[in-house]
């Protein structure tokens, strides 16, 4: 290799390496908004939630989004869903940026089903508001 083949080749490599730090970053910064968005929900009160809700008359069951919507526990009430409407979750997704958002993502999906199931019974007669 001559000499000009080789300080082209290191000065390829000082260019192209901190765009890949770059890179990496700008996608650590995308995956902590992500995590961001999901903290708040992090040991909610499904119950005390659905109550507030009720009281601000948001009748809408909590959504997820994963390979398509998912509106967890609520399979067997697409008709509810529809009538009703859905809140999507911000923050999730199919693809989890890392470890501690893909335990994030079922942690909110666990306070969904929860929120939803609860919401579901109190429109539907079975279970009684609590003020």
């Amino acid at each position: 290799m001559t000499n000009t083949k080789v300080l082209h080749a290191r000065l390829g490599l000082i260019i192209l390496i901190p765009l890949a730090l770059v890179g990496c970053s700008s996608r650590n910064a995308t995956c902590q908004a992500k995590i961001d968005m999901l903290k708040p929900l992090m040991g909610r009160d499904s119950h005390a939630d659905v109550q507030q809700a009720l009281k601000a008359h948001d009748l809408r069951f909590l959504g997820i989004y994963d390979f398509s919507i998912d509106v967890p526990g609520m399979d067997a009430h697409k008709d509810a869903v529809r009538e009703r409407g859905i809140k999507m979750i911000e923050g999730t997704t199919d693809a989890p940026c890392d470890e501690e958002h893909g335990k994030m993502i079922k942690d909110v999906r666990r306070y969904a089903e929860s929120y939803n199931l609860e919401l579901f019974n109190i429109l539907s007669g079975e279970a009684r508001i609590i003020n």
